[in-house]
């Protein structure tokens, strides 16, 4: 028995399998994106090419999902939710990009081309707040672009925010004064791009020199502090942060080489005061870190082991985290939630159909 200090609560929560819709079973993308907002843990992913979206009421055993009408979802899909609306974002046909959007207790939803064909070569990133939508992804020759969307307005306004060296999928978050973006860079670089909203040009820093970062890295920020975290090449996970106004980027080793998996793809989330990690280790694990902003050390859990195949996702408010993945079976995506201060993981899983 391996000595951890959080497992999952019991076989009877580990087993429960529901069964949502009809047709053939189908496999989930690798990560599936988890949020929570209004009272309800939130999931996006692609069978093939068909959008899905479940979604999970508090209390409520049951998970509920749909297939999201539309053109078809090429990459994985980017999700965000807030009190009112889910919005998510995927790659389109032929390299376009395309939004969905519900209103919840909604059943329709809409979908909008935000960019045309051969314009978009990156499974894309989503952020939403209380008066607009971003949406980051990247083109063939590796410029970074953002999207933007006021609500309620059928314009999406395009930003060239880097020429040529960002390399796979950004990431990006968005709070009530400023837009921030993380993306890999050329030669295993990391990059960091930010604007204040309202402004007209992007501001850029180098994160990590070339020969560091070998994941796609994911990015939150609170009203301190931003942070990034990102798998580096000795597969172990980095942590860095910078303090708003001050300049640099200290980091930290959140676990040390070797101790992920070589395709893992690190993904953080922050309540405002504490900051979390999920990643997947090279024998299947899903490990999960927790510490105190700008204090204290980072204290690892292992979520569980035998039954996980792709790459976990992870979010955070003040009350609970919660982890989405992939199971072993090709059949379920695996929702893990724990609640601050509990010393154990619940599971329940949603069937794929």
């Amino acid at each position: 028995m391996r000595p951890v200090s959080k497992r999952i609560a019991s076989a009877a929560a580990m087993c429960l399998f529901i069964s949502v819709g009809s047709g053939a079973t189908a496999v989930a993308t690798s990560p599936a994106p988890i949020t929570y907002s209004a009272g309800a843990t939130a999931l996006a992913y692609t069978d093939g090419n068909q959008l899905r979206f479940y979604y999970q009421l508090d209390g409520d055993p049951i998970c509920r999902g749909q297939a999201v009408p539309g053109p078809g979802a090429y990459s994985a899909p980017a999700l965000a939710r807030d009190n009112t609306a889910t919005v998510i974002a995927a790659q389109g046909p032929s390299n376009s990009l395309h939004f969905y959007w519900n209103l919840h207790n909604n059943p329709t939803w809409t979908s909008q081309k935000v960019a045309g064909e051969y314009t978009t070569y990156s499974a894309p990133a989503i952020t939403r707040d209380s008066t607009s939508t971003v949406i980051a992804a990247t083109d063939l020759n590796g410029r970074l672009y953002a999207y933007t969307n006021v609500h309620g307005s059928p314009v999406w306004t395009k930003e060239q925010v880097a020429s040529g060296f960002a390399v796979g999928a950004p990431s990006i978050a968005r709070d009530g004064t400023t837009t921030v973006i993380a993306v890999r860079g050329t030669a295993n670089s990391l990059y960091f791009y930010w604007k204040r909203n309202g402004d007209t040009v992007w501001q850029q820093d180098l994160v990590a020199s070339a020969g560091t970062i070998a994941s796609d890295p994911t990015i939150v920020r609170d009203s301190t502090s931003t942070a990034i975290v990102a798998r580096d090449v000795n597969n172990g996970v980095r942590y860095y942060r910078n303090v708003h106004g001050i300049p640099g980027w200290p980091w930290t080793q959140v676990s040390p080489a070797q101790s992920v998996g070589n395709a893992s793809d690190p993904q953080i989330a922050d309540d405002g005061t504490t900051s979390s990690i999920v990643a997947q280790a090279a024998n299947g694990e899903i490990y999960f870190w927790w510490k105190p902003n700008g204090t204290g050390s980072w204290t690892r859990d292992v979520v569980e082991w035998p039954n996980i195949a792709g790459k976990p996702s992870l979010t955070r408010n003040t009350t609970a985290s919660r982890i989405a993945a992939p199971g072993n079976a090709g059949t379920t995506i695996r929702v893990y939630l724990n609640f601050h201060g509990q010393p154990t993981w619940s599971a329940t899983a949603c069937n794929i159909r």
